[in-house]
Formats: C-alpha cells, sequence, structure tokens
C-alpha cells in the first residue's frame, strides 16, 4: 500500500528549529526530512519524492538563496518557503521572490501563519 502522507524537506542548519517545524509538521500528518546544510538538502531531493521545502536563507557554505535557484532550477514544481531569522530584509525578498521562491517567513512568525504559508504554496 503507498504511503499517502505528503513529504516536507526543511534545510535550517538550526538543529532546534528543524526538530519544533518536524514536530508541528509530523503532528499535522506530514512525513518530514531534514537536512542542515543546502548541499545535504539537495541530495535528499535526489533521492526522495519531496511535495514542498523550507529552507533557511542563511546556510553554512551555500546560502539558502543559491539553494533556492538551484532547486527551482532541478525541480521546478517543488513550492519552497523561505524561512529566516534576519526578519524583513526587503533586498532578500525581492531576491528570494525573484528566484522563484513561493513565501518569505520571518522564524518568530506565529506557527498559525507558517502552517498557513505552507498550505497557500501547495495551492499555487
Amino acid at each position: 500500500m503507498k504511503n499517502k502522507k505528503q513529504t516536507m524537506l526543511v534545510i535550517d542548519d538550526e538543529i532546534s528549529m528543524m526538530q519544533v517545524l518536524r514536530d508541528v509538521f509530523e503532528t499535522r500528518g506530514w512525513r518530514v526530512l531534514t537536512a542542515p546544510t543546502g548541499i545535504a538538502g539537495l541530495e535528499i531531493l535526489k533521492n526522495e519524492k519531496v511535495n514542498i521545502a523550507l529552507l533557511d536563507i542563511c546556510l553554512p557554505g551555500k546560502t539558502g538563496i543559491h539553494i533556492l535557484k538551484i532547486v527551482k532550477k532541478k525541480y521546478p514544481n517543488i513550492p519552497v518557503v523561505m524561512i529566516t531569522a534576519l526578519g524583513y530584509d526587503d533586498k532578500l525578498v525581492n531576491e528570494a521572490f525573484k528566484q522563484g521562491a513561493s513565501s518569505y517567513i520571518s522564524k518568530g512568525t506565529p506557527l498559525g501563519e507558517l502552517i498557513e504559508a505552507v498550505h497557500n504554496a501547495l495551492l499555487r
């Protein structure tokens, strides 16, 4: 029997943030995969069917924007919600949307808004 759960990939170098997001979405029926770097996230995408990605803007090595460009080029149908601890930065927000991000959320955003952003990204 096929697993009907949707799969989310969370790419974030903050382990505590990855755990919170995993807990939030697993309790809502998601299968959640995590990666601490963009390169590790890209490796997961090669081997797994992912319905949506949550991608931190500030990552070690390649930036989230750089990883976003690669994801949208190789996997254009996967919506990507950018997450950041930096708050709202016009330049980063504009660049994220220019590169194909579905949404841009601050890590301090209430969980309800994050869940709504994920839902809306999947509807697009």
